[in-house]
């Protein structure tokens, strides 16, 4: 495994070198937030700051996206045909991104590209194979982070990832994972290969960081519950009645990944565009019947713990959750995930 070494002083001009050969995203203060955005100047990247308001996901999986385009114009001969939206011919480089938020791409990476006859998303995948995903550990973990209570996890996880970057003092340790990765940082200016001393520190800093994560949940007993044992458990009543169901939870999750799909016309020119949806909200799941198989709160509120902690694990073997602690930190009404999957796990 190939580890390099980069000055912090040298990190906006390696940036700014990508931004000329692919788009770059990465954290930048937005409206008082931190996010992640293109940019085109490598000063405009904050990489001393904790993890991001938002997750990257929008890179692959966009909030917003223009799925074909169509006219209803019926004297033109191309009248309701829909037309695939040009895809994205450049490259990306998703730059900082936390453990976690890689791990989040990987469960993205499971739904979206089952294989096979099964669900393959071909927005998604056109996205995901022009995409680099630089990866930027945690050396200080913040009290709502509980990432290593699922496997693969923790603050300095590589799952996902192309490169890793350590902060080190003035310097970064790059860990190159991937053939990705190493074409990504190949002949860049400001880059050596790392001494000793230098992967010592990082390996410190490292056991530092994974033992300072003590707000883990135990997750290992659900997967041998049953469904319905769950599902019926009177504690639902409990955490569903302070819920407001604003759907910051699902927003900001990384894994989260509902959607709807509307045609949206303006005189004769329409796009079918996919939105971002939430189960939270009190529409998500009725039928053009009318019928809402989950017309309740409590139904809504249950379905998203139950999707991420059990109906998730049996499909796909492994939670859709990856500690990041988001939904924690934005949560109006002070729901603790936390607390929920540890009913669901006693």
């Amino acid at each position: 495994m190939k580890q390099m070494l980069i000055d912090k002083k040298d990190m906006a001009g390696l940036l700014t070198e990508l931004t000329g050969k692919m788009a770059v995203i990465a954290p930048v203060m937005k409206g008082g937030n931190l996010l992640f955005e293109p940019i085109t100047d490598g000063q405009e990247a904050v990489l001393d700051s904790a993890n991001t308001r938002l997750s990257p996901k929008d890179a692959l999986f966009p909030q917003c996206e223009k799925m074909m385009s169509f006219t209803t114009d019926r004297q033109s001969e191309e009248a309701f045909i829909m037309k695939d939206i040009e895809p994205l011919e450049q490259g990306q480089v998703i730059f900082a991104v936390r453990p976690c938020d890689a791990a989040g791409l990987v469960i993205l990476d499971k739904v979206f590209n089952q294989g096979g006859q099964a669900y393959e998303d071909a927005y998604y995948l056109r996205r995901r194979e022009k995409t680099t995903v630089v990866g930027l550990a945690c050396n200080k973990p913040l009290l709502t982070c509980f990432c290593a209570s699922f496997d693969k996890g923790g603050p300095f996880a590589t799952e996902g990832l192309d490169v890793l970057l350590t902060e080190v003092g003035d310097k970064y340790v790059a860990t190159v994972l991937t053939d990705k990765g190493e074409a990504l940082l190949k002949d860049k200016k400001g880059l050596s290969e790392a001494d000793s001393a230098s992967i010592d520190k990082a390996n410190k800093i490292k056991d530092a960081a994974v033992k300072s994560v003590d707000s883990g949940v135990a997750t290992d007993k659900i997967k041998g519950k049953t469904t319905m044992e769950l599902f019926d458990d009177p504690s639902w009543d409990a955490f569903y009645e302070i819920c407001i169901a604003c759907g910051v939870c699902t927003y900001s999750c990384p894994t989260c990944h509902c959607f709807d799909i509307q045609d949206e016309v303006i005189d004769t020119e329409g796009v079918r565009m996919r939105h971002w949806d939430s189960c939270m909200f009190p529409i998500f799941t009725v039928h053009a019947t009318g019928h809402n198989p989950r017309p309740t709160k409590k139904e809504r509120f249950r379905q998203r713990f139950m999707h991420k902690f059990k109906y998730f694990q049996e499909k796909f073997d492994r939670m859709a959750c990856v500690g990041c602690g988001r939904c924690i930190q934005l949560c109006p009404v002070n729901i603790d995930v936390r607390q929920l999957v540890k009913r669901m796990n006693s």
